[in-house]
């Protein structure tokens, strides 16, 4: 009787039929495969990503199945990389209960095993996605990102993000905020040239893991000055129209050294983009104010100076881009008309919106200039976000419960790293992580638009 319950075992799957020893089956290990649902409240139209991983690591394969019906079907297929990671979505296509599972075959010595029963939410449409990249030959991984902010977008979801300091060797410190995590990460290029100079491309490394994990990478572009190669705030000799095109005198080698400076980032971004990752660039930023040398520029100029940048992109076959322009507030001293710099084509826009708390009074979050901006984008997202002068005590939960009491929709809010300015990171302020915390996968509620 015995032997016909153990067959019948092994018929079904239950036990793998393995050699007996000493006349008994014996039972092969079961992996233990752990999920989490990174889309906890989607919307018609919006991929649900599940991500978890299979233990012990190993290079595996792994299903997501829908029941249909009575049936499982598989949707979607992953291999897990070497920490046993995996990622699976699919884009349900009716409002109501998606029932999904996780499988991983039998290998290796290994029985077939799986998550329970994984039970979403699928509400009705509410927003209707953007258009696709500005750049028409865009490869699949920009394409797929533009899908994600839209998700994010029609969930009504805010990412937090974190910007680095990835020359400083000590960057990533700052994204150890376990078990919270940021959903945006952010870095310069300009620093991550000089990290590269030294010989690190680990930091390359490292950022293609932190995208293949789920992060949105985002580069801003600290550029020298190509007259003087001073700093970013040196605006000696500063003329933008001289970079569109190559005079005479001074302003040639200021034009070839400007030129030959965003080649090398565009070599960067390419190696990134040959390893599947996307990253929204957002160069010539906060142009509206007189602090950095492409400030205050003419309008026509600098909108035809991004759209160069674009170009060149384009022309050396650089296409795992988004492109971002992010403004200055008005309400800053000196800033000019922001929607006047807007540029001809974005993939979306943002402001930096810092908080000045040398006066002592409570978190505010500067929202003026924003709208205007909005109404000229796609998409928006706080570029940058949180205190200046901070002691540390300044709470970040303002910018979350701003959105929402104003009904503003961002895609993300980007905290700055600490400087001589005062606490800015995420870490470092009063309450951040267990903000953080209570954003489930790094998305904050926020507003639907």
């Amino acid at each position: 009787m015995l032997r016909i319950a153990v067959a019948v075992l092994v018929a079904a799957g239950v036990l793998a039929p393995v050699p007996a020893v000493g006349g008994e089956l014996q039972r092969l290990p079961r992996s233990a495969v752990s999920h989490r649902v990174e889309t906890p409240s989607p919307r018609v139209g919006q991929r649900v990503v599940v991500t978890g991983r299979v233990r012990p690591a190993a290079r595996r394969p792994v299903l997501l199945q829908r029941l249909v019906g009575k049936r499982w079907v598989r949707v979607a297929t992953d291999r897990t990389d070497r920490r046993g990671r995996y990622r699976l979505g699919v884009t349900p296509s009716a409002a109501g209960l998606l029932r999904l599972r996780v499988r991983v075959p039998a290998a290796r010595g290994r029985r077939a095993t799986g998550s329970p029963v994984i039970r979403v939410r699928v509400g009705a449409v509410a927003c209707r996605r953007g258009p696709g990249p500005v750049d028409a030959a865009a490869d699949a991984a920009a394409v797929a990102l533009v899908r994600t902010l839209d998700d994010w977008r029609c969930a009504g979801r805010t990412a937090v993000g974190q910007q680095v300091n990835i020359s400083n060797d000590a960057w990533a410190d700052l994204l150890d905020v376990a078990p919270a995590r940021f959903r945006v990460v952010g870095f310069d290029l300009t620093e991550l040239a000089d990290a590269l100079a030294l010989g690190k491309a680990e930091r390359l490394d490292r950022l293609v893991d932190l995208a293949r994990a789920g992060h949105v990478l985002t580069a801003s572009w600290h550029a020298r000055n190509p007259w003087t190669g001073g700093d970013w705030n040196d605006r000696t000799d500063a003329d933008l129209g001289a970079l569109l095109t190559r005079r005479s005198g001074g302003d040639t080698a200021a034009y070839d050294a400007f030129w030959a400076t965003w080649d090398q980032h565009l070599g960067t971004l390419a190696q990134l983009g040959a390893a599947g990752v996307p990253v929204v660039v957002r160069p010539l930023h906060e142009a509206g104010g007189g602090w950095f040398w492409w400030g205050h520029p003419d309008p026509a100029e600098y909108r035809a100076l991004f759209a160069r940048l674009q170009q060149r992109a384009a022309a050396r076959g650089v296409h795992n881009l988004l492109w971002a322009y992010a403004a200055a507030p008005r309400t800053w001293s000196g800033v000019h008309d922001p929607v006047a710099l807007v540029p001809a084509r974005v993939d979306l826009g943002g402001t930096d919106s810092y908080d000045d708390t040398a006066d002592g009074r409570p978190a505010v979050l500067d929202l003026s200039s924003y709208a205007a901006v909005a109404a000229r984008v796609p998409r928006m997202a706080l570029t940058e976000v949180g205190p200046q002068h901070s002691d540390g005590s300044w709470d970040p939960r303002v910018v979350a419960d701003t959105l929402r009491r104003t009904r503003t929709p961002a895609l993300w809010a980007m905290f700055w790293f600490d400087d001589a300015q005062g606490r800015k990171a995420v870490r470092s302020l009063q309450g951040g992580r267990a903000w953080l915390a209570s954003c489930p996968g790094g998305l904050c509620p926020g507003v639907v638009g």
